[in-house]
């Protein structure tokens, strides 16, 4: 695992367009969606790093107790640029970082610590490319930082030599895009909490 601090940052600034607006404060098996992602990162024992977030923040994020929250005045320009201030953030507090999405309540706290442990950068597979949740260490960062548009972190990831891919458990990815994702989801942290 790397020694130097690692700061999460949970990316929520999307306009959920294919949803119809709020998914991340929806209630997904008694909870918001993104308060299980949130979570998972406290199961992991990690400490609560940043949230980014539109001009106006989900309630989730306003009520995540211990978390910043970074607005990110340029989100409906695309995911890029939500990584981009995630990676700056990181830089400027001379930090790695691991990068999730908020709208992912399935992702488990062993596999955001699998992303940590090793060396160098790991992104989590996605049936053979390389995805989010990611870690990218400090010295890494530069090219993140200048993200824009709709591209995430991926193409970046995917171009890294000594990348690690790391594979998550199965039925662990889902993310919450459409209406009819999340009753699929909710029967699935049922089934976890039982």
């Amino acid at each position: 695992m790397t020694a130097r601090p690692t700061l999460v940052a949970v990316l929520a600034a999307g306009s959920a367009r294919r949803f119809g607006g709020g998914k991340l404060d929806t209630t997904c098996a008694g909870r918001r969606v993104a308060a299980w992602v949130l979570d998972a990162v406290a199961r992991a024992g990690l400490a609560s790093g940043v949230i980014v977030v539109p001009a106006d923040a989900p309630a989730f994020a306003r009520e995540a107790s211990g978390w910043h929250l970074l607005p990110n005045p340029r989100s409906e320009t695309g995911l890029g640029t939500s990584v981009a201030l995630a990676a700056r953030r990181a830089r400027t507090q001379g930090r790695d970082i691991l990068l999730l999405l908020a709208d992912m309540p399935l992702i488990e706290p062993m596999h955001l610590c699998a992303l940590l442990a090793g060396e160098g950068a790991a992104a989590t597979d996605h049936a053979g490319r390389a995805g989010v949740p990611a870690f990218v260490p400090y010295d890494l960062l530069d090219p993140l930082a200048r993200l824009e548009g709709k591209s995430g972190a991926g193409a970046f990831l995917s171009s890294l030599p000594d990348l690690r891919l790391v594979s998550a458990p199965p039925g662990t990815l889902a993310d919450v895009d459409r209406p009819e994702d999340l009753q699929a989801v909710a029967e699935a942290l049922a089934r976890r909490i039982a």
